[in-house]
C-alpha cells in the first residue's frame, strides 16, 4: 500500500465517523458512544476542542492499516487540528511498535510510514479537549 489518506471526519449527535483512502479506495470508520451526546452546549461551545478531539481519534484510527503496511499516512486536510505531540508521539513510536504483520510477510526492513502534513499548519487550531471541567470522554447525560 502506498498512501493512507485522513480524508474526512464527521461529527454528529453520538457518533464520529472517519473516512480513509486506501490508495484512493474509501474506508469508513465509525465510533458510537451510548452516553455522551457530541451536541451538548458544554461540548460545542468550543468548536476547535470538539474538533481537535475527533481529529485525534481519527488520527489514531491510522492504526487500522498496520497489516497493509502503508508506506505513507496523509493527515494534510486535518493537520491543523492535529497537537504537534501528537506527531512527535506517532514518530517515535511507529517505527518501534508498527506491525506485527511485517513479521507474517517477511517485510522485517518496513519501520513505518512517513506521516505528511503542512508544517506551517500543524497545530494551528488545535485545543485541548476539555471544556471548563468536563473533560470529553467522561462526560455522561
Amino acid at each position: 500500500m502506498e498512501k493512507v489518506v485522513f480524508d474526512n471526519v464527521n461529527i454528529g449527535e453520538d457518533t464520529i465517523t472517519f473516512k480513509y483512502l486506501l490508495d484512493g479506495d474509501l474506508n469508513t470508520l465509525k465510533v458510537h458512544y451510548k452516553s455522551l451526546s457530541l451536541k451538548e452546549p458544554k461540548l460545542t461551545r468550543d468548536k476547535d476542542a470538539l474538533k481537535t478531539f475527533a481529529v485525534s481519534l481519527g488520527v489514531f484510527g491510522f492504526f487500522r492499516f498496520g497489516a497493509v503496511l502503508p508506506a505513507q499516512l496523509d493527515i494534510t486536510k486535518y493537520c491543523g487540528w492535529v497537537h504537534p505531540d501528537l506527531v512527535k508521539f506517532l514518530e517515535y513510536t511507529i517505527p518501534h511498535e508498527w506491525s506485527e504483520h511485517r513479521y507474517q510477510i517477511p517485510r522485517l526492513d518496513y519501520k513505518g510510514p512517513e506521516i505528511l502534513y503542512k508544517e506551517k499548519e500543524l497545530g494551528a487550531r488545535s485545543m485541548y479537549c476539555l471544556s471548563g471541567r468536563l473533560v470529553l470522554l467522561s462526560q455522561r447525560r
